[in-house]
């Protein structure tokens, strides 16, 4: 027998949905089944198996009974069990199943009960219209061909319904990467403080997920070098000793594309931190020797653009424009004298900020 810690975390983590927001069941499963029980193929062996040989009184005796042996035995008894719980489905198929049978033998099932309803519905619908042509040789070629259109219209159906479910739920997840720990609740309407009586009909009720990327190891971040590279950027960028571990956040920069460097480099001089120009190619020099030129080169690049780009949409007037370009020019001598110290070729520091070989020389 699992203890509690032993069971799976879909089992640990499920939280059954409050009874006030439980819909009744004539709003909720009553319409659905009473389209199922209304449908032709029930009826029709009806008409043939209770009129013909009984009479109307007989056949509607026998609706009624059939009607409260399913509302007895099948709905009372364990669709009630099961509603009463407020859980998912396949929560409540672990109480048959087991914790590794709940979460794959009910989707299972249900998946085999489309193929039944395919089938029933092609019969019928087959044998209607082979009839309804007076030609029951044609009864099996209607029965692959309907079958072959149901199930494609279905595929092509469940795609739609995918593109457009994109835009419906609404996921709460958090992704927070701050340098202290996060210590809020994970329960949503807490977040907002004492909520008046009056209000909290109309707060949903809900726990949203956290990741916490401070509290998670940087190999364990993700098992993707990109995607890994990605979250060590997000996970130290606002961490005040960011300058000391920049060859922490490009640890994975020799297996990256170099416009994936030049963005992770991006997003980073973009916040307010430490680090500078210097630190950063030196750590890309021991980390992948004899690209650091080239990744700097179009990092600069795109600094410059983005910085251009900044200027012409702030810069309402020529002379504010002016200031800072003037401003950025002094970076661009700032950082033209630190790569000259740093014994970098004039050609490559003439490539990289954009100055003449001439004004690299006065420096």
């Amino acid at each position: 027998m699992q203890t509690a810690s032993q069971l799976p975390g879909y089992i640990t983590s499920a939280i059954p949905n409050p009874k006030d927001k439980r819909a009744p069941w004539y709003k909720s499963s009553g319409p659905t089944y009473a389209g199922v029980f209304l449908w032709f193929a029930f009826w029709d062996p009806i008409s043939k198996n209770g009129l013909s040989p009984g009479t109307l009184g007989a056949t509607l005796a026998g609706i009624v009974i059939g009607a409260l042996i399913c509302h007895f035995l099948f709905f009372l008894v364990p669709g009630r069990l099961g509603m009463q719980t407020g859980l998912p489905l396949y929560i409540v198929g672990t109480s048959t199943f087991g914790a590794m049978g709940g979460l794959i033998m009910p989707g299972l099932l249900m998946g085999i009960l489309q193929f039944g309803w395919l089938g029933v519905n092609t019969f019928y619908s087959s044998t209607a219209l082979a009839a309804g042509f007076k030609m029951p040789g044609l009864f099996v070629p209607i029965c692959i061909i309907f079958a072959l259109g149901a199930a494609f219209v279905g595929l092509k159906g469940i795609q739609y319904v995918a593109k457009v479910s994109t835009y419906l739920p609404i996921i709460p997840l958090v992704v927070y990467h701050g340098e202290k720990v996060w210590t809020p609740s994970l329960d949503f309407s807490s977040l907002l403080g004492v909520i008046p009586d009056e209000l909290r009909p109309f707060i949903p009720a809900f726990r949203y997920a956290l990741s916490d990327l401070g509290q998670i190891d940087d190999a364990a971040l993700s098992e993707q070098n990109r995607l890994r590279a990605f979250l060590a950027a997000m996970k130290y960028v606002l961490r005040r000793d960011l300058a000391d571990r920049i060859e922490v956040v490009l640890a994975d920069a020799s297996a990256l594309d170099i416009m994936d460097v030049v963005n992770i480099l991006t997003y980073i001089v973009d916040q307010p931190n430490d680090v500078d120009v210097a630190s950063v190619r030196q750590a890309l020099r021991r980390l992948i020797p004899g690209q650091e030129e080239k990744i700097m080169s179009v990092f600069m690049q795109e600094l410059r653009a983005e910085v251009a780009e900044q200027v012409r949409a702030e810069g309402k007037a020529e002379g504010k424009a002016e200031g800072k370009a003037e401003g950025k020019a002094e970076g661009l001598l700032e950082t033209a004298a630190g790569m000259k110290a740093a014994d970098i070729a004039a050609e490559t520091i003439a490539r990289i900020t954009g100055l003449s070989m001439e004004r690299i020389a006065q420096l």
